[in-house]
């Protein structure tokens, strides 16, 4: 039998060319697409390589050059064939990877070739998603603008606007709302946007949040935003909360008050602020402030906590009593401060 060498030839190259020169499956082009080398990846690509070769993850060599921000080489490789939505075991895309890696103009590239700005990975997560949990506002307003949806919920029932209060992205929350996003878009477990902000401090997400009047009450999590501030001690978010009508009163399903958890978190803290005084702190603290030593530390310590109080319940009976006491406290009888500080709630 006589064979053809040119096309024998052809056949070595080509094998050459998608040889797998890793166990997890990389070839030579997908190792010159990540590394962004263009003329590799044109030379393999002429000698007949596979543009769409995956990884044991799935990943092919698009994958990598969306993840590095190499344009060129993604615009070479989808010439040549590659499948601008191939998806990688998770359900990810190189949308996906250029969104989370924040390179625009490869997002750009890819949507104007045919990506789908609303496919979703295994976990229901988007691209517009991935966008808002890494900041990049304005790859989220080219989604956005090319019809990506803006309430598509993870399988756990969290939003993009969910995840970027979480995260604390205010521009990204802020371009959100302005396109529509629901304000209490809620969680599986209960939490909301505006819950999760207060309980991370993010003050700025707050703000934009409380524009689009988001509920102040009881969440389906049993606790209100205002217990989430109390509860980790974020005392501007308690101020914000408050001014927008929330209220320190309002018991959660356990029958606690944004002030008793407000109040439990300074007496815990500063528990832990008078262990460094050693063994038998508390005798110790007595014997300093007899001496007027430490004195003033002290007494800026329970003045934090008369004003945490005041914060969150003004003008409340409960809390006028409490900041009279801490007053009467300290300004009588300063070895028994020690005492108000930790039994406040008793």
């Amino acid at each position: 039998m006589q064979v053809n060498s040119t096309h024998y030839g052809d056949y070595i190259e080509r094998q050459i060319t998608d040889q797998v020169i890793f166990q997890d499956g990389t070839t030579p082009l997908i190792l010159a697409a990540a590394g962004g080398h263009i003329e590799a990846v044109t030379e393999l690509l002429q000698q007949g390589a596979d543009p769409n070769a995956r990884r044991l993850t799935g990943t092919t060599a698009l994958f990598f050059a969306a993840q590095g921000g190499y344009m060129d080489i993604a615009s070479l490789l989808l010439e040549h064939g590659s499948i601008v939505d191939s998806c990688s075991i998770d359900g990810g895309t190189p949308l996906f990877v250029a969104c989370q890696c924040g390179h625009l103009d490869v997002v750009e590239g890819l949507i104007e070739r045919g990506a789908n700005p609303n496919a979703y990975m295994k976990d229901g997560a988007t691209a517009l998603f991935i966008a808002a949990q890494n900041g990049h506002v304005r790859i989220l307003e080219v989604l956005l603008e090319h019809g990506a949806k803006t309430d598509a919920a993870r399988t756990d029932g969290a939003t993009p606007l969910w995840i970027g209060a979480q995260m604390g992205h205010d521009h990204v929350v802020r371009r959100l709302l302005k396109a529509g996003a629901k304000v209490d878009a809620t969680r599986h477990d209960g939490a909301t946007p505006l819950f999760k902000a207060a309980h991370k401090g993010h003050t700025a997400v707050v703000g934009e949040l409380l524009k689009y009047r988001p509920s102040l009450g009881i969440l389906p999590n049993g606790e209100s935003a205002l217990h989430a501030a109390a509860l980790t001690g974020q005392m501007t978010v308690t101020r914000q909360l408050v001014g927008a009508g929330a209220d320190p009163l309002l018991v959660n399903q356990e029958d606690i008050t944004p002030l008793q958890l407000a109040i439990r978190h300074s007496q815990t803290q500063y528990q832990n602020n008078f262990t460094t005084f050693g063994k038998g702190f508390l005798q110790d603290v007595r014997i300093q402030i007899s001496q007027n030593k430490k004195l003033k530390e002290v007494l800026d310590q329970v003045e934090e906590v008369r004003d945490l109080i005041q914060l969150i319940a003004d003008n409340t009976a409960i809390v006028k009593d409490l900041h009279n006491n801490i007053l009467s406290y300290t300004n009588k009888g300063k070895n028994k401060i020690p005492n108000v500080v930790l039994n406040i709630d008793n």
